[in-house]
């Protein structure tokens, strides 16, 4: 990544952090290449499958995300490992917009 992209997206974080109150509290330490692959999951569009609590991404290999008491712990890894990584604040919320709008439950 250049640095300019870089310190692009530090200010965007940073932006976004400062303007979202709710976001100012997180579970876990973030996790940049975890949050790199969730962008991906994203743009690529691959499915989804909404629970109550967790929802499966069907990626190869599929695994499970957190998808419960947003934001804090929102799209966490849980299953097939229970990691503490996590992604960016910015990510959680366009992975809550993806998910809320796919049609697999």
């Amino acid at each position: 990544m250049s640095k300019i992209k870089f310190l692009c997206e530090l200010i965007k974080d940073v932006m976004f952090t400062l303007t979202h109150p709710s976001y100012w509290i997180m579970l876990n330490s973030y996790e940049e290449s975890y949050d790199r692959y969730l962008n991906k999951i994203i743009e690529n569009k691959v499915p989804i499958i909404r629970g109550e609590y967790v929802s499966r991404v069907m990626a190869s290999p599929s695994f499970t995300i957190w998808t419960s008491n947003f934001p804090y712990g929102y799209g966490n890894p849980y299953e097939p490992i229970e990691s503490k990584d996590r992604p960016s604040r910015r990510t959680i919320k366009k992975l809550k917009k993806y998910i809320s709008e796919t049609n697999y439950v």
